[in-house]
């Protein structure tokens, strides 16, 4: 979704497409790295029945791949569109 609003709303000028989308996909993808970290954070919190320490982890992927490295993937496939361009 990062990744589609910066490629139209900053690169829709430009001639070659795989440059718009490379740069797009360099953009987008430290913020993707950022959101997946938070997103699949371990949350520790007590239960109030046993009083004892429960550890929640979250598994937010796409593809079976956690969302957090997409942002790498991203990364690599727009340096890939910027060097085929």
């Amino acid at each position: 979704m990062i990744w589609t609003a910066i490629y139209f709303l900053y690169f829709e000028d430009i001639s070659n497409e795989n440059a718009g989308a490379g740069y797009a996909a360099l953009i987008s993808s430290p913020f993707v790295w950022l959101l997946g970290k938070y997103w699949n954070r371990i949350r520790i919190e007590i239960d109030p029945n046993t009083q004892q320490e429960v550890a929640y982890k979250h598994n937010h992927s796409l593809f079976w791949i956690l969302i957090q490295y997409w942002g790498g993937i991203m990364l690599v496939g727009g340096i890939i569109l910027l060097i085929v361009d």
